[in-house]
């Protein structure tokens, strides 16, 4: 079960790093300038945030952005992107699940 979990972390880590390397790179046709986009509510999205403003991974997050450059996305990656962020929001959704049948097993024993 402990190597299900690790191989879970890895794709998981894998396709969320994916994921928002496509949201930095790819702009629909006729996009507007970039926004700060809002603040996640769900527990991966803020996980994803504190992640994001440790001070290791900002240092690695803003230079990996500097090689990162905006392209003007066809429908095919958009089509890929929409796939891949429904996959991680379905695995989350899953841990989610896990997580809340365990914790809600042990409360009540």
């Amino acid at each position: 079960n402990q190597d299900n979990n690790d191989h879970m972390a890895y794709w998981l880590s894998n396709t969320s790093t994916l994921l928002f390397l496509l949201q930095r790179s790819l702009k629909a046709g006729g996009a507007t300038p970039h926004r700060k986009p809002p603040q996640p509510t769900s527990l991966f999205g803020r996980m994803t945030m504190g992640f994001r403003s440790s001070p290791s991974s900002a240092n690695l997050a803003s230079a990996a952005l500097e090689v990162v450059r905006q392209v003007e996305a066809k429908y095919p990656a958009l089509l890929f992107k929409q796939q891949l962020t429904a996959n991680i929001q379905g695995k989350c959704a899953k841990i989610r699940a896990v997580l809340w049948q365990r914790f809600s097993s042990k409360s009540l024993a």
